[in-house]
């Protein structure tokens, strides 16, 4: 075995790993990750850490780490990922034996998840043969959304530009991220609540069933929906009972439909909404839907950030509204979709033209019941408190002094070869105890060269007199 370079002694030491913090101050109000890293499958190849918009990853001995207190679940760790490292946790859907009665709600996306042949009629009957008794179309409640965001924003005088809460990445980007911006967010998503509520009422007196043995399940295309139905961004109640993949039953559904057509079984009438409501799994479809023209459609997150940036420095005020969505093509794009995202866009454009808007008379729905969406209006979500540096005010201003000072020593060229995404994020790590300087490899190549410039000018041990050797002679 060879022996390890004692020039490198000391400077080991300083890489082994640090003291965990203590798990107290990991508390927060930030809701669980859906999201995880699968160590068995990671390696280290960093592509997740490139990408996370908020900083949430490190590379520690050799393996990719999720900051839970950072993730916002915007899923760009699973959609890079070549190594299928990135693991999405929603329930199975043996989850739904739990209840007597079960409802689906699948969100219109999914109906750009199949080939044209399949239209939504098919896609819903296909869903029912899961073990499910109801679906309940997710586009019902946005076209609700649709009617009420259109009366709010003709109420509305203050400033601009106005976002809705439908994308849940976009959410808590906000909470962390642009907690300044949190007041120009409408909160309309209560609609689906509102709904799904009504519909178990309903349906515990028609079928004799208490409200807790009726469960509601999402069908989510991606994993901050997931964590928002577990962990409300308002911290209310929800009345979902559960999430799941829709890549984790595409399989069974798409064998579903595929029995019903080869039977020549033709589905239920159970596709009941509209255009309207439809518009909402692609970019652009919440603006068309709400018929504005000083509005712009934002997605990618690197694009989303940037507006975000721009709306907090207040340089967006001509913009009267802006659509955000994290995945590439709206919803129809989400990680946990299997089709190409702009061919399934292409599909729901096509099915908004095959189904009409809604009629006039649904028009006056929003200004009828605005007043009794108006405590759900004011149902702002709160930013999230993140621990600081340290519980004490002037320990804590001791290390932000010391995190700048370390920062200015760092190169600043955030290469992520120390396992951060950059040096100021490196730099917040040593702060926490999570790291030392010597994860920078410039800095251990500058420890490693005065070690061995040190050696060479101490003065050199006195060497052994080794006796003549003596060759051999040839008799």
């Amino acid at each position: 075995m060879k022996e390890q370079d004692p020039r490198l002694g000391s400077l080991l030491e300083d890489l082994e790993e640090p003291a965990q913090p203590d798990p107290s101050r990991l508390e927060s109000e930030v809701p669980k990750s859906s999201v995880r890293l699968d160590p068995r499958r990671c390696v280290g190849c960093a592509a997740c850490m490139r990408v996370c918009p908020t900083e949430a990853i490190r590379i520690r001995k050799g393996k990719a780490i999720i900051k839970p207190q950072l993730c916002i679940d915007c899923g760009e760790c699973v959609r890079v990922c070549e190594h299928k490292a990135g693991v999405v946790l929603s329930d199975p859907i043996s989850a739904i034996q739990r209840f007597e009665y079960r409802i689906a709600v699948p969100e219109a996306s999914l109906y750009g998840q199949f080939i044209p042949a399949v239209l939504p009629n098919d896609i819903l009957a296909g869903i029912l043969d899961l073990g499910f008794h109801e679906v309940f179309e997710a586009a019902l409640a946005t076209e609700r959304a649709s009617l009420l965001l259109r009366e709010y924003m003709d109420r509305y005088h203050g400033p601009k530009p106005l976002m809705t809460s439908f994308c849940p990445v976009v959410l808590r980007l906000i909470q962390l991220r642009f907690p300044d911006l949190a007041d120009l967010v409408v909160p309309i998503d209560s609609t689906l609540e509102l709904a799904v509520k009504k519909l178990k009422e309903e349906r515990s007196k028609q079928k004799g069933i208490p409200v807790e043995k009726i469960g509601a399940f999402y069908l989510a295309g991606c994993p901050a929906r997931i964590t928002t139905i577990h962990h409300p961004y308002t911290g209310a109640k929800t009345h979902l009972d559960g999430a799941i993949s829709v890549g984790e039953i595409y399989k069974d559904l798409m064998f579903a439909i595929r029995k019903r057509q080869r039977a020549g079984q033709k589905p239920p009438q159970l596709h009941g909404s509209s255009a309207l409501g439809m518009r909402w799994g692609t970019l652009w479809g919440e603006v068309e839907a709400l018929g504005l023209e000083n509005a712009i459609a934002v997605s990618d997150m690197k694009h989303l950030v940037r507006i975000m940036e721009e709306i907090d420095n207040h340089t967006l005020t001509d913009i009267e509204f802006v659509e955000c969505r994290a995945c590439y093509a709206g919803c129809a794009g989400g990680p946990l979709m299997v089709d190409n995202p702009y061919r399934g866009r292409s599909k729901i454009q096509r099915l908004c033209r095959m189904f009409p808007e809604l009629s006039n008379t649904e028009e006056t729905w929003a200004r009828e019941n605005f007043e009794r969406f108006g405590s759900h209006f004011d149902r702002r979500m709160k930013p999230l408190s993140l621990e600081g540096l340290d519980p004490d005010p002037s320990k804590a201003i001791e290390k932000m002094a010391q995190k700048s000072k370390i920062l200015e020593s760092l190169p600043g060229i955030d290469c992520g070869s120390c396992g951060a995404p950059n040096c100021k994020a490196l730099a917040d790590d040593i702060v926490r105890g999570e790291a030392t300087i010597m994860y920078c490899i410039f800095k251990l190549r500058d420890a490693f060269l005065r070690q061995k410039r040190k050696k060479r000018k101490s003065p050199s041990s006195p060497k052994r007199s080794r006796a003549p050797q003596q060759k051999s002679q040839l008799c």
